[in-house]
C-alpha cells in the first residue's frame, strides 16, 4: 500500500494536526485552482517512516467524513506506553487508553475530524 485517503472538513486544520501532533512531514499541499478555496487543495503527508502517504481531501458532495467510526487505520510502535505519553503530551485526544488485547496492545486516538485510529504494539516486554 502506498497511500490512504483520508476525507477532511477542515484541511488546514487536518494538515496541522497530522504535523504538529502527530509529527508527519508535509510532502505536498497544492491548490486545484486559483479559487483561493481551501478545500479545494491536495494535501499529503508522510509518517516519520515514510511507509506510506496520508492523503487528506474533502468529503465527496453529500458524504460524510466518516466521524466516528473506526477508520481501520492502525499506527505501529514499539513502546505503546511512551507513544501514548508523547502523543497526549502534543495534544492527541485518546479515546481509549493502552489496553492489552488478545493480539498485543493498543490504545484508540482521534483526529479533529473525529476519526478513530488504533495505536498498537503487538507485543511488550515486560
Amino acid at each position: 500500500m502506498q497511500k490512504v485517503n483520508l476525507p477532511a472538513e477542515d484541511l488546514v486544520r487536518a494538515r496541522d494536526f497530522w504535523v504538529g501532533a502527530m509529527g508527519f512531514e508535509l510532502v505536498s499541499d497544492a491548490a486545484y485552482d486559483d479559487t483561493g478555496d481551501p478545500q479545494r487543495r491536495w494535501v499529503e503527508l508522510v509518517p516519520p517512516d515514510k511507509r506510506v502517504v496520508l492523503v487528506l481531501s474533502p468529503p465527496e458532495a453529500g458524504q460524510s467524513s466518516a466521524a466516528g467510526r473506526l477508520s481501520c487505520v492502525l499506527f505501529e510502535c514499539e513502546d505503546i506506553e511512551a507513544t501514548h505519553r508523547e502523543l497526549t503530551g502534543r495534544g492527541v485526544q485518546f479515546t481509549s487508553p493502552p489496553a492489552e488485547q488478545f493480539y498485543g496492545w493498543s490504545a484508540i486516538f482521534t483526529d479533529p475530524d473525529g476519526h478513530l485510529y488504533v495505536l498498537n504494539q503487538r507485543s511488550r516486554s515486560e
